[in-house]
């Protein structure tokens, strides 16, 4: 770019798996772009790519921009390649029978190709790192684990090892693998993994839907979660309030002055845009599924909202069973009985690129917290790692850590057997709390300037942060 002012665009490449039969036959193209990293091997500049979303195969790419006007595909690769299973293809690029791409997609999204953990079902590559010399790449494939491959040969990705320990390096057991940065010398890599499954029975669910068909859903509704449902399991009539798109509000009766924070389902029932918060009495019916007695059936039939559990039918059975029983509003209680923690880091020791050894684990208070009431942390906050990127400064190693509601986070992890948290920004004041709209820290991504004391941080409810580290190893 000469002019960074007035930028002219050279080429776009669009990015599809790389079967070509499973490009016509079952529609993989134009899988986006989620991030990438760019590298140099010589007199050659080319990128490294994560695909968007849960690719079936080749969910990293490399491309030679050499020529910027002019991209060329070198190669791809992804977890399914590691697959070793007696239906799995040969060559799962090169496959062109259908019956043996599908069972091989079929036992990747099952989880029979690679092990998923938790509840966890995806091992595409997420995010890649390339050394400075251009040689090694660090690809976070969630519960495939991180995985460093040799990509002296770009168009020949070769694996050198993973690093895989669900059981020693997760507090909830899964694997999440997310984000990566090595040290200088590659001796010291720090892992991230993100995981949005925490404190389920606290938190109310997100992304659910009634669906669509004919004649649509007939209710409005919300989600709640799993400790909300149990209030009014255990008060199941005499409650009235009030529920919109994101609050239940009980205004009188046994739970009077508690509000629950609720998500709104997608779907083709009418939304609460369109109609407006209900009132009325608010009534435990149980499950609402096709075949249920509709529990405290005379206290719903004039109108008003219906609590409903989660689980045995579909969200679209409860809401006409719903309909049926005399509701106006439906609110989905979840059905979880245990919450579970966030994602932290992993240190691993990478003495032997062949076989890393997990050196050591780093939470927050937050992160590690299943109760964040009890650990004094904000019920609705995401306390997940995002980012992280590591500089070594002399014979310091320090990582700098996007960590959505906890801020940002710098470690010391010199010694990657004993990690030690050294600074932090982190402002849940009021004042702040306000200057920022109403909404606390939410940070996701994070650089640190080489050699510099710069770090910039982008905190997506407040902006774009740069701070100054001072101290020793802060180039001040």
């Amino acid at each position: 770019m000469d002019d960074p002012r007035d930028p002219v665009h050279l080429s776009t490449v669009r990015i599809h798996e790389p079967n070509e039969t499973l490009q016509t036959l079952f529609g993989g193209v134009n899988r986006g772009v989620h991030n990438l990293f760019l590298f140099t091997q010589g007199s050659r500049d080319l990128v490294a790519l994560a695909t968007h979303g849960n690719a079936w195969f080749g969910s990293t790419q490399i491309f030679d921009i050499t020529d910027p006007t002019e991209p060329e595909f070198v190669s791809a690769w992804g977890p399914e390649l590691l697959c070793e299973e007696a239906y799995c293809s040969d060559d799962p690029y090169e496959e062109t029978d259908p019956a043996v791409l599908v069972d091989h997609i079929n036992g990747w999204i099952f989880c029979d190709l690679t092990p998923c953990f938790g509840a966890s079902q995806i091992r595409s590559v997420h995010d890649i790192t390339v050394t400075d010399d251009g040689e090694l790449m660090y690809a976070a494939a969630w519960d495939a684990g991180m995985v460093l491959l040799d990509i002296s040969d770009p168009a020949e990705p070769e694996v050198i090892s993973i690093a895989l320990e669900p059981e020693l390096g997760s507090l909830d057991g899964e694997v999440n693998s997310h984000s990566m940065w090595p040290s200088e010398d590659g001796t010291i890599v720090v892992e991230g993994e993100e995981d949005f499954a925490a404190w389920e029975t606290i938190q109310p669910p997100a992304n659910l839907t009634f669906g669509e068909g004919d004649p649509p859903a007939p209710l409005p509704g919300t989600a709640v979660s799993t400790n909300a449902g149990d209030d009014f399991e255990g008060s199941q009539t005499g409650n009235t309030g009030t529920v919109d798109g994101d609050l239940l509000e009980v205004s009188s009766g046994p739970l009077a002055g508690n509000a629950y924070p609720a998500v709104e389902f997608a779907g083709d029932q009418p939304s609460f845009e369109a109609t407006g918060p209900v009132d009325g009495d608010i009534v435990w019916i149980g499950r609402a599924c096709d075949g249920d007695q509709i529990e405290n059936a005379g206290a719903i039939t004039d109108g008003g909202i219906a609590i409903v559990r989660r689980g045995a039918c579909t969200f679209r059975e409860k809401n006409f069973n719903a309909a049926a029983a005399g509701a106006e509003a439906i609110v989905i209680a979840n059905h979880l009985t245990v919450s579970t923690p966030w994602g932290g880091l992993r240190i691993w020791d990478y003495s032997d690129p062949t076989n890393p050894v997990l050196a050591s684990t780093f939470d927050t208070v937050c992160s590690a917290a299943t109760d964040p009431f009890e650990a004094g942390c904000d019920p609705f906050g995401t306390f997940s790692v995002h980012n992280v990127v590591v500089e070594t400064t002399g014979r310091t190693v320090k990582a700098y850590v996007s960590w959505y509601s906890d801020g940002m986070v710098v470690l010391d992890v010199t010694d990657p057997y004993d990690p030690v948290e050294v600074a932090r920004f982190f402002d849940d004041t009021s004042g702040f709390i306000e200057a920022n709209g109403g909404q606390p820290h939410d940070f996701w991504g994070v650089w640190k300037e080489p050699n510099q004391p710069w770090i910039y941080g982008s905190d997506r409810n407040g902006g774009l942060y740069v701070f100054l580290q001072q101290g020793s190893g802060s180039g001040r």
